[in-house]
């Protein structure tokens, strides 16, 4: 044998195998890369492509309302409104946790609720509750939730999402297709244009929360309804930016408070008012305020979303409010113990009931996307 031949062949073999340990790491590098870039990508822009059972959110534009994108509703199951539902007694929800958050109304002495993990399944309920049409409306992306009475000069009319414009979803009528800002209420488009439905108050806070105001309260049915799946990643003010969404926003950001802080938001007489939720956990349970030469109470539940808003004027008098040694709402002159309803339930008005105050709970960016003329409370501000 050619003792030159077997030296050659000798040193090609170590180095097919370097090569090859070179390729494997490579190739173990690149799938390393691709699956951070991919978790990467899901943890930025959650839901950004809304690819949920495979089906993938198609935005078209939309000239008619600039900026709007239309999305593909019909192959989206997590668009579809919610039309009917059953109601149960708390005793009778064993599918429901303490700490689930969840919508409420309080209408003319009943409870009901809304589990955050039903409506986010449909982001548009039109409910019928004791003979009352309620629109209810909700986006996870911007924490925003409210309630209408849909009816205009005697006539019902049925929602549903219809596309996204100025960072949050909007919705249209079934029957005019008019285009309607959803937690103002306001028709943009359509033949429907510059009318305006009425505001119901709708509470935000835990199931436990709740049921310790309302103990009878009835909650929707959770029986086809998944807690997984779209939305679930998603909590009050959390740091998520949906890049379509943004994209949307007829003016830039507004940059006075960061884009996801929490804010109530109040409008009376066409002025507005942000109160960020940090700021009245400092104050405690009890704001006395002057917006627009209206008094108001705010009444919020410290480190909760629980909040509530009425005017302080009563009859020809205007109240003074505090927050007792027992963590009740007091009036200072009669001494009457008030709850987030605006009732009084003991002491001299008992009984007696504050006028109800437009307010809503959102994320920043949405709030002054929609209202960009809005100030903004300081603590220092509080009477």
């Amino acid at each position: 044998m050619n003792h030159k031949n077997e030296i050659t062949v000798g040193r090609r073999e170590p180095r097919k195998i370097r090569l090859l340990i070179a390729a494997i790491a490579l190739v173990a590098i690149l799938v390393l890369a691709v699956s951070w870039l991919l978790r990467a990508r899901q943890e930025a822009d959650r839901d950004d492509e809304h690819e949920i059972k495979r089906v993938r959110v198609k935005y078209i534009k939309f000239p008619e309302l600039p900026k709007a994108r239309l999305m593909n509703v019909e192959e989206l199951y997590f668009l579809r409104p919610l039309q009917k539902t059953k109601w149960h007694t708390a005793e009778q929800a064993s599918y429901m946790q303490a700490d689930d958050l969840v919508f409420a109304l309080y209408l003319n002495g009943r409870a009901w609720v809304m589990p955050w993990w039903v409506i986010k399944n449909h982001h548009v309920a039109n409910l019928t509750l004791n003979d009352q049409p309620v629109l209810m409306t909700f986006c996870e992306i911007c924490t925003g939730s409210s309630a209408f009475i849909p009816v205009l000069d005697g006539k019902r009319y049925m929602f549903r999402v219809k596309g996204v414009y100025n960072g949050t979803h909007f919705i249209a009528d079934d029957e005019t297709g008019s285009c309607w800002t959803p937690f103002v209420g306001e028709a943009v488009l359509g033949p429907l244009k510059g009318s305006r439905l009425k505001r119901l108050p709708l509470y935000e806070c835990t199931w436990a929360e709740w049921l310790a105001l309302h103990p009878e309260s009835l909650v929707a049915d959770g029986a086809n309804e998944s807690r997984d799946g779209h939305a679930k990643l998603f909590t009050p003010g959390k740091d998520v930016h949906v890049k379509d969404f943004m994209k949307t926003l007829l003016r830039k950001r507004d940059r006075r408070l960061p884009e996801n802080e929490l804010v109530l938001g109040v409008e009376i007489n066409g002025r507005f008012r942000a109160y960020p939720l940090a700021t009245l956990d400092q104050i405690g349970l009890v704001v006395n305020d002057t917006l627009s030469s209206a008094e108001i109470l705010i009444m919020h539940k410290t480190s909760t979303l629980l909040t509530s808003v009425f005017s302080r004027r009563f009859g020809n008098e205007v109240l003074v409010f505090e927050n007792a040694s027992n963590n009740q709402v007091v009036d200072r002159k009669y001494k009457s113990a008030w709850n987030y309803d605006g009732e009084a339930y003991a002491g001299t008005l008992a009984g007696q009931k504050l006028s109800y105050v437009s307010w809503t709970i959102e994320e920043w960016f949405t709030w002054a996307a929609s209202h960009p003329q809005t100030e903004i409370f300081d603590v220092d501000d509080a009477l």
